[in-house]
């Protein structure tokens, strides 16, 4: 097994059971989308309108705000990194797949968040999905299209 990686057997009431230690895998990820990835920030805005006069904008400061790394994969890939969707519907759908991944412990989730600030660009997203194995989230695909 991987160092940082613990699996074990152990039995419970209903006869065996299989727990297994996801932080190893995590920390992994985390790593080597810091290593080959680029620094980014996850927007998430709010719903209130900033004035009456102008109820499209929504709210112009983010109510949160998540630093982190991301590695951009051509959409038509992702489906062979373990994202759901059809490859032909990717394509049509996103101008590109985000990989994140945060670490064991971390409790960031990008459900529900807007936008990813990539330098001077900004990515608006599409659609979340995590590679969530038990309790642990140890990696997010983030559709995006860009803005």
């Amino acid at each position: 097994m991987a160092p940082g990686i613990r699996g074990s057997w152990g039995p419970d009431h209903a006869g065996l059971a299989v727990t297994f230690d996801y932080s190893g895998l995590a920390n992994v990820a985390e790593s080597m989308i810091s290593q080959f990835g680029r620094p980014v920030t996850f927007l998430k805005f709010g719903s209130v309108a900033p004035t009456s006069t102008t109820p499209w904008d929504g709210t112009a400061t983010p109510e949160q705000s998540v630093p982190g790394h991301a590695l951009f994969v051509e959409p038509s890939s992702a489906t062979k990194l373990g994202m759901s969707s059809a490859a032909g519907d990717l394509e049509k759908r996103y101008s590109a797949v985000i990989l994140a991944a945060f670490g064991a412990g971390s409790s960031v989730d990008l459900t529900g968040f807007n936008e990813v600030q990539d330098g001077e660009d900004r990515w608006g997203i599409i659609v979340v999905e995590k590679l969530r194995p038990g309790t642990a989230s140890l990696l997010f695909f983030v559709g995006v299209e860009g803005k």
